[in-house]
């Protein structure tokens, strides 16, 4: 880890923290968890914390400026990304394939259903014609004893 030397007030060190509230960092000053130094300002005296210290209590959230003032980028960060990008990257695709063979089996079970259907639907159909003719036989066969 390289060390800043640059110095900050508690209200820089805070632009340069991730998700670090006002109340933490000074109870953190206050406790001794980072140490600082207080230098004059003006009348009254000002709190000042080296940039090292920052980065050796608050590690990755502590986010440094170089002398241009862009933020510096821990570089073992960018290789970590990569990687979860190609996981997160391959479990997407085998989530889609995975939804892609279950849609292709709702559509099977689904053709298999109307078939079943179909074959209920035309058998029904048939017991109902062959219950009338059988009906209409005994009918005949009745009416036939009694008029002969």
């Amino acid at each position: 880890m390289s060390k800043n030397k640059t110095k900050y007030s508690p209200t820089e060190a805070l632009k340069h923290l991730d998700s670090i509230s006002k109340n933490a960092l000074y109870d953190a000053m206050n406790n001794g968890s980072i140490s600082y130094t207080e230098e004059p300002w003006g009348k009254r005296k000002r709190r000042v914390i080296d940039g090292s210290e920052l980065a050796r209590y608050y590690k990755e959230s502590f986010k440094p400026q170089n002398d241009n003032g862009s933020t510096q980028t821990n570089k073992n960060k960018q290789p970590q990304t990569r990687i979860n990008n190609t996981e997160t990257t391959l479990k997407t695709d085998i989530l889609e394939q995975k939804i892609a063979h279950l849609n292709e089996r709702l559509e099977e079970v689904q053709q298999q259903r109307d078939s079943w259907e179909k074959q209920a639907q035309t058998l029904l159909l048939q017991s109902s014609t062959g219950s009338k003719q059988a009906i209409v036989e005994k009918k005949q066969s009745l009416f036939s004893r009694i008029f002969r």
